[in-house]
């Protein structure tokens, strides 16, 4: 009974959605028999998981007032926690999502479920007051990073680095286009407003200096190409193309990439492709709350958090000014050691992250459920 009782699962995330497919494929190759239920998207449900509730059926939650998200976080929470009592399940899986997922964390724990986050909270860099609720009601937590993994452990969580299914996917390569800039927005609306803009003027600046220079905007999430293409259709004069398909082919083989912060700089660092890193937020009092109060590491992105110094620039806020954007990438371009310095260094971060990834999405769950 116990080897075909069901695996909750929980994400509400495209991103979310593509680990929860690697984790079933995974595991069921283990084990044949196992049932996943819950909250997920198409690649859970593709990779054979019964969906309970689909998160894209809750994709309203980005643009409807506080109160509603909330009426609508309680009611999926309820629908959840109910299917959890009634099928009592062997494991509660979390992925990313910390905002609903602690709070279904903590209803597992009420029933002695034990509970594995993937990709858990960021608390090394932001909120740490919940460290203690991942500590109190997670299991154990499977880290994308090893500085995240040696964080949790010293804050006595059990934590294991997993083996990065999306690795497999990043072919680095020596060769390169020159005068390629891959220009990344981000995955959500508000960082393509607020990004954008000064990345495409920065382009207008790059163009001038290297007439013969190509952008290509890489588009993270299909439901956003309108947006960005109102955006990038102000800047007629840039020889820009938006990219969809083949995008690891375009960041492999780009000269840089002006990339806003985010997961996507791991990719890059994965791929060997030189970056300028930028984040900026809408409003100044907003950032520097977050700054001064919430955020602890003196960098953003992964690369530089991974090395714990400064790989690749930063331009932050006030700093991240379409000029700044062209010198630190014409910078990079125009000088030769420059660039096959920062790839040298990539390389080093890539076969250092490498090295420290411990087990496969699949061998992880095995484990925790086995113990």
């Amino acid at each position: 009974m116990s080897q075909t009782r069901s695996i909750l699962l929980s994400t509400l995330e495209i991103s979310g959605d593509e680990y929860a497919g690697w984790l079933i494929e995974q595991y069921k190759a283990v084990v044949p028999q196992s049932h996943f239920i819950g909250l997920g998207g198409d690649k859970a449900q593709e990779a054979g998981m019964s969906l309970n509730a689909h998160f894209k059926d809750h994709a309203c939650m980005a643009f409807v007032d506080v109160i509603q998200k909330l009426k609508v976080f309680k009611a999926l929470l309820n629908d959840l926690v109910e299917i959890m009592d009634r099928e009592k399940p062997s494991a509660v899986v979390l992925i990313d999502s910390s905002g609903f997922n602690l709070r279904l964390a903590k209803e597992a724990y009420k029933r002695n479920i034990p509970v594995l986050y993937l990709i858990p909270p960021k608390v090394w860099a932001w909120a740490t007051w919940r460290i203690k609720k991942i500590r109190r009601y997670c299991t154990s937590v499977a880290c994308m990073y090893d500085f995240e993994t040696t964080f949790f452990k010293q804050n006595n969580i059990s934590a294991t680095t997993i083996i990065n299914p999306r690795d497999a996917l990043l072919r680095s390569s020596n060769k390169y286009t020159k005068g390629l800039y891959a220009i990344c927005p981000g995955s959500r609306v508000g960082e393509i407003k607020n990004n954008l803009p000064n990345l495409l003027k920065a382009c207008l600046i790059i163009q001038k200096e290297q007439p013969s220079a190509k952008f290509v905007i890489v588009i993270a999430n299909h439901r956003l190409k309108q947006y960005i293409k109102d955006i990038s259709d102000q800047y007629e004069q840039l020889n820009i193309e938006l990219i969809e398909q083949n995008q690891k082919k375009f960041l492999a083989q780009a000269d840089v990439a002006l990339a806003t912060s985010g997961t996507l700089t791991y990719e890059l660092m994965m791929l060997k492709t030189p970056m300028v890193v930028v984040y900026k937020t809408s409003q100044r009092l907003s950032y520097y709350i977050i700054k001064e109060w919430l955020f602890k590491p003196n960098w953003v992105s992964l690369p530089n958090l991974i090395a714990n110094r400064t790989i690749v620039p930063e331009l932050l806020q006030q700093k991240m000014t379409p000029d700044h954007i062209a010198t630190q990438a014409l910078n990079i371009s125009n000088s030769s050691q420059t660039r096959t310095h920062m790839v040298k260094q990539l390389n080093a971060l890539r076969e250092h992250s490498s090295k420290h990834q411990n087990k496969t999405l699949g061998e992880i769950l095995h484990a925790f459920i086995s113990q």
